[in-house]
C-alpha cells in the first residue's frame, strides 16, 4: 500500500456531531525516549529534556554531556491502516458499484414493470450495501513530528532553546445509506412480483439535488478530512536547588505555539483530491503555554532519578469551522490541547538506564481512535561508551471509548544509537498491531 500524504488526505474521513472535541497532536519526542517506549521524564538526555521534562536540563548527568547539546534535527513518523482503507477506498472508486446502480434504476425506468429490470436493480443494490457496509468505520491515521534543539546544561542555570512541530491525521468511512438501499431494494422487489401498491417510477438516485427534486433521492454517506498541526518555540530555563538534605532540580518552558487545523466533509462518491485545497477548510489559533518539571535523584551514587512533568499546563481551544460553517453544514469540531501530566523513574549506571513512565492524566482520542493513557518502560545498554541498543514498550491504559478502527493498545519500540566522539545518531522503529512507525536523529554533544 502506498501510504502517500495526499493519498491519507483523501481518506480521512468520519462522522463528528457539531463541536465535539477532540485532541490535539501529541507532543513531540526525540528518537532516543521513543526507542524507550516514549519514556523520559525521569531518563531524557539533557538536550531532549525539554520535549518531556524541562528540569531534567538541571540535573545532574556525566561529564561528557555537562557543556553543550545539539540536535539537528530529530524526525519521526507513523501510519496505521489495518484495513488497508486507502487502498480499499480506490477499489471501491474504480469500481463503478455506484454507477452500475443508477443505471439499473434508470434502464427498470425506461422499461417499467419488466420483472428482470427489476431484478437487476435489486442486485445492483445489494452489490451497493456490500460494497460500502464494507468499509463502514474503517480507519486510517498518520503523524509527523519534526524538532530540534540547542541546550546549554548546568546545575546552577540551564538553559536551552527548542522548536518542534507535529501533524495527525486520523479517519474512517461512514456508511449513512442503508435506508436509501432499502428503500430500492422494497420497491424493486414489488414490481418484480407485480404486487398492486408497486410504484410506476422509481426515483432517480444522484450525488446531489440542488433543486430538492422530490423524484431524485441522493446518497449521504460522506467522508471528512480532518488534521490538526502544532508548531512551538520555547527556551528552557532550570536551577537545582537543595532543600533540606536532597538536591532537587526545577524547570519551566514558556513557549509560542500555532495551531492550525483542518475540516472538510465531502460526499463520498464526488470527492475528488484535486479539488480539496487547505486553505479553505483551514483554522489557525496562536498561543502562549507553559512546561514545568521536577527531578531529584538519591541512591549510594544517585542512580535513581525520579522526575515530575506538566506539559501543555495552559488549557487551549481552536474552532474548526466558524459560526456561519457551522450553521450551513451542521457540523464543527472542537480540538483541544489539555495539560498532560507525568511521572517517571529511572535506574543508570555507566552501561544502562530502565526508565518507567505513568501519565496521570487521560487524554481523550484525536478523531477515530481510542483515549489514552500510557504506562511506559523502557531501556538502553551502553555498550563501549559508543554504541546504543534500546528498547521499550507501551500499554495504553484507558478503557476503549466504544470506537472502531485504529485502536492504541499495545505498542513496540526499539532502537541503535552511535555517539563517536560526541557525535549521536538515533534510529528508532515502532511496532503495534497494523502500525509502524520510525524515527532517526543527529545530534552532537559535548
Amino acid at each position: 500500500m502506498k501510504f502517500t500524504p495526499k493519498a491519507l488526505v483523501v481518506a480521512l474521513s468520519f462522522p463528528i456531531l457539531t463541536s465535539q472535541a477532540l485532541a490535539g497532536p501529541h507532543n513531540f519526542g526525540d528518537a532516543r525516549s521513543i526507542a524507550m517506549g516514549g519514556t523520559g521524564v525521569a531518563s531524557a538526555t539533557p538536550t531532549g529534556a525539554s520535549f518531556f521534562n524541562p528540569a531534567l536540563v538541571a540535573s545532574r548527568h556525566d561529564d561528557s554531556r555537562d557543556d553543550f547539546g545539539l540536535i539537528l534535527p530529530s524526525i519521526n513518523a507513523r501510519a496505521a491502516d489495518k484495513e488497508e482503507v486507502v487502498d480499499r477506498i480506490t477499489d471501491y472508486q474504480d469500481s463503478g458499484t455506484f454507477e452500475t446502480f443508477q443505471n439499473a434504476i434508470k434502464a427498470l425506468n425506461a422499461n417499467p414493470n419488466n420483472t428482470a429490470a427489476a431484478l437487476t436493480v435489486v442486485a445492483a443494490a445489494e452489490q451497493f450495501n456490500r460494497d460500502l457496509a464494507a468499509l463502514n468505520q474503517d480507519a486510517v491515521r498518520g503523524e509527523f513530528g519534526l524538532g530540534t534543539a540547542v541546550i546549554i546544561p548546568g546545575q546552577k542555570l540551564g538553559i536551552g532553546v527548542f522548536i518542534n512541530g507535529t501533524i495527525k491525521g486520523t479517519s474512517s468511512v461512514n456508511y449513512n445509506d442503508q435506508e436509501l438501499y432499502e428503500f430500492y431494494r422494497d420497491e424493486a422487489l414489488k414490481i418484480a412480483a407485480g404486487a398492486p401498491d408497486a410504484l410506476d417510477k422509481l426515483p432517480d438516485l444522484e450525488t446531489s439535488n440542488p433543486n430538492n427534486d422530490p423524484n431524485v433521492k441522493t446518497i449521504s454517506s460522506d467522508g471528512a478530512v480532518i488534521a490538526a498541526g502544532k508548531a512551538e518555540i520555547g527556551i528552557t530555563l532550570a536551577r537545582e536547588f537543595e532543600i533540606g538534605d536532597r538536591r532537587y532540580a526545577f524547570g519551566v518552558s514558556p513557549k509560542l505555539q500555532t495551531f492550525r487545523a483542518y475540516d472538510y466533509v465531502a460526499n463520498v462518491e464526488t470527492f475528488d483530491e484535486d479539488d480539496f485545497d487547505a486553505g479553505d477548510y483551514e483554522s489557525e489559533e496562536t498561543a502562549f503555554n507553559l512546561d514545568i518539571g521536577i527531578a531529584t535523584h538519591f541512591g549510594d551514587s544517585n542512580q535513581w532519578t525520579i522526575g515530575f512533568s506538566g506539559m501543555n499546563i495552559i488549557p487551549v481551544e481552536i474552532n474548526t469551522a466558524d459560526a456561519s460553517e457551522v450553521a450551513r453544514q451542521g457540523r464543527g469540531r472542537i480540538i483541544k490541547i489539555d495539560p498532560l501530566y507525568r511521572v517517571g523513574v529511572s535506574h543508570s549506571s555507566e552501561w544502562h538506564t530502565v526508565a518507567v513512565d505513568l501519565d496521570l492524566t487521560k487524554n481523550k482520542a484525536f478523531g477515530f481512535e481510542d483515549d489514552t493513557q500510557f504506562l511506559s518502560i523502557g531501556g538502553e545498554l551502553n555498550g563501549l561508551d559508543f554504541m546504543q541498543v534500546r528498547a521499550g514498550i507501551r500499554q495504553n491504559l484507558a478503557d476503549n471509548n466504544g470506537r472502531e478502527g485504529v485502536q492504541e493498545d499495545t505498542i513496540f519500540t526499539a532502537g541503535l544509537g552511535f555517539s563517536p566522539f560526541g557525535v549521536h545518531f538515533d534510529i528508532t522503529g515502532v511496532f503495534a498491531d497494523g502500525e509502524v512507525g520510525a524515527a532517526a536523529e543527529l545530534g552532537f554533544t559535548f
